[in-house]
């Protein structure tokens, strides 16, 4: 969330060449995907900042590589970051730019069990037999959230007791909790409907919900 909001106002482009149904009387939905085309170039760059912490294998062998010998007993993880920042691929890799991915319409599913792994988009649910195996409902539920929340909101960075505006820290570095899940730290943020209409779309949902599925499980 934190880099959406270092990145702004360019993020309303996600209503671009969507129909006016859409954009006014529902959120959108899986079936909207090739419509939402910002919704999912930003896929894979939400998994960039860590990687995956799943790709950990300890040899039970002495291994050669290259001519280079890797101890049994070594850990071996894969090198998500490098993969996610290589400037062959990428000019700027360590700007946070969704048109990295520009015109790449394949889930992640899909381009992880291709043959050729030069077009892998990212490797945040891992790779090889210790690929994360909820990869196609994660994938999904992934574009699922951002799409909604782009279509939903304004995201802007917050502001302190002053008014200025507090700009948010992206950095990997410091950005981040530390350990096998990292999470974004506080920061400061402003989220606001985008308009009446789709605050009304919204609390209907909402109730539609309420009634027909949490009530469900209500004791």
């Amino acid at each position: 969330m934190q880099l959406l909001v270092k990145i702004g106002p360019p993020f309303g482009l996600i209503t671009q060449n969507c129909p006016t149904s859409l954009l006014l009387s529902r959120k959108p939905t899986g079936g909207d995907q090739s419509s939402l085309w910002l919704s999912h170039t930003l896929l894979p760059k939400v998994s960039e900042p860590h990687g995956s912490k799943r790709n950990l294998l300890i040899l039970n062998l002495d291994d050669w590589v290259d001519g280079k010998l890797i101890p049994k007993g070594s850990v071996i993880i894969l090198n998500a970051w490098g993969l996610h920042h290589d400037e062959s691929k990428f000019p700027n890799p360590d700007t946070f730019d969704p048109d990295h991915f520009a015109g790449q319409t394949e889930l992640a599913p899909g381009l992880a069990a291709a043959a050729d792994y030069e077009n892998r988009d990212h490797y945040g649910y891992g790779s090889g037999r210790r690929i994360c195996p909820g990869i196609h409902l994660a994938e999904r539920n992934l574009f699922l959230g951002i799409a909604k929340i782009l279509w939903a909101f304004h995201i802007a960075p917050g502001k302190d007791e002053l008014g200025q505006v507090i700009e948010p820290n992206i950095d990997p570095a410091t950005a981040y909790s530390t350990g096998f899940l990292p999470c974004a730290l506080p920061y400061a943020v402003e989220i606001t409907p985008r308009s009446e209409a789709r605050r009304a779309t919204i609390m209907r949902e909402f109730k539609e919900a309420e009634e027909n599925v949490f009530a469900k499980y209500q004791t």
